[in-house]
C-alpha cells in the first residue's frame, strides 16, 4: 500500500490482505481469532499510545482470515477529521505491523 488516501465525511472501505514477510515466499498471515486496530494521527504524534489519534478501529471479523484477507470499513463519521497529511498505521494484536502516509482530502463533486 502506497498513500491511504481519505474523503472528509465519506464512508471508507479497503479490502485488505495482509502477508507474513518473515518467510520467502510471503505466505497469507493467518488473522483468525486476531484484532486489527487501524489508526489515523499527526506527523508529530510518535507516542506509542493511540491516544491522540484522529482516527481509531479496531476489528476482529475478517472476511478470509487463513488467506490474510479484512475489510476495513470506516463511518462518515469517523472520517470527519480536518483534511491534512497524516501518518497511518496497522496493528495486529497491539503489533505495529506497517506505517503508512495518509491523507484526508476534500469531497469533489461534479456535475
Amino acid at each position: 500500500m502506497n498513500t491511504i488516501e481519505i474523503q472528509r465525511g465519506n464512508i471508507y472501505l479497503a479490502t485488505l490482505t495482509f502477508t507474513d514477510k518473515s518467510v520467502t515466499p510471503n505466505v497469507p498471515y493467518d488473522l483468525t481469532g486476531k484484532t486489527i486496530r487501524f489508526t489515523v494521527k499527526k506527523n508529530s504524534d510518535h507516542r506509542e499510545d493511540d491516544d491522540e489519534a484522529l482516527i481509531t478501529k479496531d476489528w476482529s471479523s475478517h472476511t478470509t482470515p487463513l488467506s490474510g484477507i479484512t475489510v476495513l470499513d470506516l463511518t462518515a463519521i469517523q472520517t470527519a477529521v480536518p483534511l491534512g497529511d497524516y501518518k497511518a498505521d496497522f496493528k495486529i494484536d497491539g503489533i505495529c505491523t506497517e506505517t503508512i502516509p495518509c491523507t484526508v482530502v476534500r469531497v469533489i463533486t461534479t456535475r
